[in-house]
């Protein structure tokens, strides 16, 4: 099932589409957060601080979404390859490119060095919380 899609912003020239499937899957992980995810982690969490920190967790995992297919379109610009835009769907997001790029390896010297690195350490301090 194909849903349309408004474009939220433009970075760097590039289109960051969203569908309109996504902002329900953002009001999903936020209540999963904030009603289950935290009085289970946290037991003495008031309602007040349930919302701040389901927004915050929520805000930061799709951020991540967000950096990881740029970094995508980082290096296809570095292989100066076009990206034609950012689409953030219901299960994830993808960088679609004008064509292919020549190397297989090209994504794995940028984005597995450095844009991995920050992922992880987020989670693995997000998880330690």
């Amino acid at each position: 099932m194909k849903f349309p899609a408004f474009q939220l912003a433009r970075i760097s020239g590039i289109p960051l589409m969203i569908d309109y499937s996504w902002p329900l899957v953002v009001g999903l992980h936020f209540w999963l957060v904030a009603v289950f995810f935290l009085p289970q982690r946290a037991l003495y969490v008031e309602l007040p601080e349930q919302v701040f920190f389901g927004l915050l967790m929520t805000a930061l995992f799709f951020a991540s979404i967000v950096l990881h297919e740029l970094a995508h379109a980082f290096v296809a610009k570095m292989e100066g390859i076009r990206t034609l835009e950012i689409r953030l769907k219901i299960f994830g997001g993808l960088a679609q490119f004008a064509k292919e790029s020549p190397t297989p390896m090209t994504d794995l010297r940028w984005r597995g060095r450095r844009c991995r690195f920050w992922s992880d350490s987020s989670s693995c301090f997000a998880w330690s919380w």
